[in-house]
């Protein structure tokens, strides 16, 4: 009975070495957001991501709206390295509404050879401007708390539990990934 709880409940998430590795979502806002209005660094990541987003949006066409962000999930390993899965689009369709909405979200080996080179490219030069907005299942609810958490990730500092983390109030720029693809 036990071991079928422990299927139902997942691996634990904060403790060490339990996942070996984390599911990491890494937001690129590209408009203001309605969640982060005092949020001003956006307009970083405009010419950096331009050439993938003309390319992508030809491939996929989304609902009508305003583009707000790219969404990257990696999967991080205690040796460093990241791996890119999945690649989402966010868009906000209304002014009026509080939040934006992940309209599309691809495998990023499903998406086509040019555009998968393309991210590469993109992907190899310093991020301007982005934050984390999960962990595993742990979604940080202020902008400080997810640039805390970007800047530990960044240096390689080890993850505290979310309720032991000091907030910045500081955002990391042009955060380095390394990437495996």
């Amino acid at each position: 009975m036990r071991r079928a709880f422990r299927c139902l409940y997942g691996p634990r998430r904060w403790l060490p070495g339990h996942p070996p590795y984390r599911e990491i979502e890494l937001l690129l806002p590209l408009a203001p957001r309605p969640q982060t209005p005092q949020d001003t660094l956006w307009p970083l990541n405009l010419p950096y991501l331009e050439p993938f987003l003309q390319g992508w949006l030809l491939h996929k066409h989304p609902p009508q709206g305003r583009l707000s962000a790219l969404s990257l999930t990696l999967r991080t390993f205690p040796t460093g390295l990241a791996r890119l899965e999945k690649v989402g689009l966010l868009l906000q369709s209304d002014d009026r509404l509080p939040y934006d909405e992940e309209v599309t979200q691809d495998p990023f080996l499903r998406l086509p050879r040019h555009l998968r080179q393309l991210l590469q490219q993109t992907l190899s030069a310093p991020i301007p401007y982005a934050y984390i907005v999960r962990i595993n299942d742990y979604y940080p609810s202020t902008l400080a708390e997810s640039w805390s958490w970007t800047a530990l990730w960044t240096e390689g500092r080890p993850f505290p539990r979310p309720a032991d983390l000091t907030e910045s109030a500081f955002p990391p720029r042009n955060l380095t990934l390394h990437l495996r693809f």
